[in-house]
């Protein structure tokens, strides 16, 4: 998988090599993680934390967090998510709750 955020979108890769959308619409997607349960977290530094399900598609704006530059996500699907601006990283929930996981 290819976060493409010069055009807001998502590339996946096959094995042939051959390059295909997977999902537009983003702003511009910067890091991208596989989730339990076949879901794609996005790090988007123009729309935050975003939900991508495994057939592709429109995201779903999670958390709106500007500055995302990396994400991580655990077993209970919580993101950790860094952001530049802030110099901080935060946790979100999948209900959406933001609470800091790190701070400067």
């Amino acid at each position: 998988m290819i976060a493409d955020s010069q055009n807001g979108a998502l590339r996946l890769v096959d094995v042939a090599g051959r390059i295909s959308a997977f999902a537009s619409g983003l702003g511009a997607p910067v890091d991208v993680v596989g989730a339990p349960g076949d879901v794609l977290f996005v790090a988007d530094a123009q729309r935050g934390v975003l939900r991508v399900g495994a057939e592709g598609g429109a995201p779903t704006v999670v958390a709106y967090l500007p500055g995302a530059i990396g994400i991580a996500v655990d077993a209970r699907k919580n993101a950790y998510v860094s952001q530049l601006d802030a110099r901080r990283v935060v946790r979100v929930t999948p209900a959406g709750r933001i609470t800091a996981a790190v701070d400067r």
